[in-house]
């Protein structure tokens, strides 16, 4: 952080925390105790009531503006940081606990004591899913890539065509379903492609640049996806009924879809859908519910599939 935005920092923890000394304020600013010294020299040059009595402290903070986070706004937003995957990655660690400090430094002293009357039931539990310690490597590699757009080149391990070596111009990374994915222009398939960072064996970021891509926005792009992959755009009519039928009226799958409840209970379905393998792995798990109307490709698809695991396991 910048000297102003230490001297803000320096300033909401003397406000909120006791016996702090130079010691514990340079830990806390990760910066040496000589600096600290500076730091308080500066703020009382700006006529800031500070001193120091068994830690420095401010004698009034009534020229300090407070957050209007009431209670429920700050766990929330604690809660959301705490959430976020990006804390899976060592260099989002230290701005991540950074961001909290801060926002708990802000508050009112009525809204600090709500917090520290809140137990731990009333926080959200987020399960943690398996990571794998090289993602972190290429999660960064990718950022610097995508800012400085510049190839990249890796081995990658599709499902459908194996380990491949390839060149990408990477356009954005997103975090789906608990699994970090990038988005990029593949050169070998020359179309746009979806890629699981789990599934990247080796990567090198090289010194070729590439144009901005200005055709492919992130807001938009999985808007007609199932899950995280695409493909051609396809209208499909689906009839479920039973179990499957009220799971599907009570829930939301894409922007767009027509759910229409007939009179015998069974429920038709449209939707305009990205790609069908995704779709299709989802029928599949309803069983003799689905009745797939159209089209005809999707239909055969799901069949084919079918028909192979009746195969192996009758």
């Amino acid at each position: 952080m910048n000297k102003y935005e230490r001297l803000l920092y320096i300033l909401n923890l003397i406000r909120t925390r006791k016996n702090l000394n130079a010691k514990s304020l340079a830990t806390a600013c990760d910066v040496t105790e000589r600096t600290i010294f500076r730091d308080i020299t500066s703020l009382s040059s700006a006529k800031i009531p500070i001193y120091y009595d068994r830690g420095y402290k401010l004698l009034t903070d009534n020229f300090l503006p407070t957050l209007n986070f009431n209670l429920k706004e700050f766990l929330t937003a604690r809660e959301a940081l705490r959430s976020t995957p990006l804390r899976k990655l060592p260099e989002y660690k230290r701005t991540l606990k950074s961001l909290e400090a801060k926002m708990e430094a802000c508050l009112a002293p009525q809204v600090q004591e709500q917090v520290k009357s809140v137990g731990k039931e009333s926080f959200l539990k987020v399960q943690d899913r398996p990571y794998s310690s090289h993602q972190s490597a290429w999660f960064e590699e990718l950022e610097r890539a995508t800012k400085e757009r510049r190839v990249i080149q890796m081995s990658y391990d599709s499902i459908d065509s194996g380990v491949r070596e390839r060149e990408v111009e990477p356009c954005f990374t997103v975090f789906v379903n608990g699994k970090f994915y990038f988005v990029g222009f593949c050169l070998w398939r020359n179309e746009y492609r979806t890629f699981r960072l789990s599934r990247i064996q080796n990567l090198t970021v090289v010194q070729r640049h590439f144009g901005r891509h200005k055709e492919i926005d992130p807001k938009t792009h999985f808007a007609n996806s199932w899950s995280i992959f695409g493909g051609e755009i396809i209208d499909v009519t689906i009839e479920f009924k039973g179990r499957a039928a009220r799971l599907v009226k009570d829930g939301s799958f894409l922007s767009g879809e027509q759910k229409i409840v007939r009179p015998n209970g069974k429920l038709l379905y449209r939707a305009r859908v990205s790609g069908m393998s995704e779709i299709g792995r989802w029928l599949l798990g309803f069983g003799a519910d689905v009745t797939i109307i159209g089209p005809d490709d999707l239909r055969q698809w799901t069949l084919e599939r079918a028909k192979g695991f009746t195969e192996m396991n009758s």
